[in-house]
C-alpha cells in the first residue's frame, strides 16, 4: 500500500513518435480491426499512442484509417471527438494497465509475448523496446567508429 506522502510516480515523456515495429501484440491486434469494443479501443489507442509521442492530429488521421479496417465501421465524429477531447486536457494519461481485465482481455486482444510478461503497461512495453533499439543502434555506431578510427591510424603508420 502507498504511503500518502509517495506522489504518483511521473512516466518519461516521449519526444519522437515511436514506430509501429515496437507495439505489443495487443496494439497490434487491435490494429487489424475489432468486431466489438471499438470505443474502449480508441480509448486505449489514444493514451496509448500520445505515451508514445505521436502528436494528435497523427493519432486522428491513424484512428481513422484504422477505423476503415473495423468490420463495422464507427462514426467518424466519435474518433475526432474523443481525440480533440483529449488534446485539450493538455496532458498525457496512460492507457489501462495490461492486468485491467475491463479491456485487454475482455476485448480478446490480450495474446502476451515473452516481453509482455515482464512489463505493465503497454506504452512501457513499446518505449523500453524502442530503448533496447536505440542502444543497440548506438552501441553498433561507436563499434563502427572505433573500428574506422584504429583503420585511420593503420594507414598513417604504413606511410611512415
Amino acid at each position: 500500500m502507498k504511503k500518502k506522502s509517495e506522489e504518483p510516480k511521473e512516466f518519461e515523456t516521449v519526444k519522437t513518435a515511436i514506430g509501429e515495429e515496437h507495439f505489443p501484440p495487443c496494439i497490434k491486434k487491435i490494429y487489424s480491426g475489432m468486431q466489438d469494443g471499438k470505443k474502449r479501443a480508441v480509448f486505449i489507442l489514444i493514451n496509448f499512442l500520445s505515451t508514445c509521442g505521436w502528436d494528435y492530429d497523427k493519432i486522428e488521421s491513424n484512428l481513422l484509417e484504422w477505423n476503415k479496417k473495423n468490420p463495422e465501421p464507427m462514426r467518424e465524429n466519435i474518433i475526432i471527438g474523443q481525440c480533440r477531447y483529449a488534446k485539450a486536457q493538455n496532458k498525457k494519461v496512460l492507457p489501462p494497465n495490461c492486468d485491467n481485465q475491463m479491456y485487454y482481455r475482455d476485448l480478446q486482444i490480450c495474446f502476451p509475448d515473452n516481453f509482455c510478461r515482464k512489463i505493465k503497461n503497454p506504452a512501457n512495453y513499446t518505449i523500453i523496446k524502442n530503448k533496447i533499439k536505440m542502444k543497440v543502434k548506438q552501441e553498433e555506431e561507436e563499434k563502427q567508429a572505433k573500428k574506422e578510427a584504429r583503420e585511420a591510424r593503420a594507414g598513417k603508420k604504413k606511410k611512415l
